[in-house]
């Protein structure tokens, strides 16, 4: 995972946010309750094989985040995914926006956009964790 550096608001941590990420001597990974839980709500609404990338951006991925910092789902389907169903999933993938992750004060917000050939996000400040490849 790339390391959010900076962020207005709120004052820096030592750690990433307990209950999201699990520390594997400097390697952190999301907690396997998060990503079941963000792979079992994606799934119900798209079907598996039509996802390419998933993608957590955000102040939860750094070091600058709040207790009830939001979860930024970034999700990428298949480059033969039409751009008609990928706004229909879009669309039904936000009904579980605001949900809490399980265990925390989180809530998870859904994106669903067309297929990127390489990693987005590389301008950002924040962090960028792939979900599918735990890193």
């Amino acid at each position: 995972m790339s390391k959010k550096i900076a962020g207005l608001l709120d004052a820096p941590k030592d750690t990433l946010a307990w209950d999201i990420w699990s520390d594997g001597n400097g390697t952190y990974k999301l907690r396997p309750p998060v990503k079941n839980y963000i792979l079992s709500k994606l799934y119900d609404v798209v079907p598996k094989s039509l996802v390419a990338k998933v993608y957590i951006i955000g102040s939860i991925t750094g070091y600058k985040y709040r207790d009830t910092s939001d979860i930024d789902v970034n999700v990428y389907l298949r480059a033969d995914v039409s751009k008609e169903e990928v706004k229909l999933y879009h669309v039904k993938m936000r009904a579980y926006n605001e949900s809490l992750a399980p265990g925390t004060k989180h809530p998870v917000n859904f994106y669903v956009s067309y297929y990127v050939s390489d990693k987005p996000f590389s301008y950002s400040a924040y962090g960028v964790y792939s979900v599918l490849d735990d890193n």
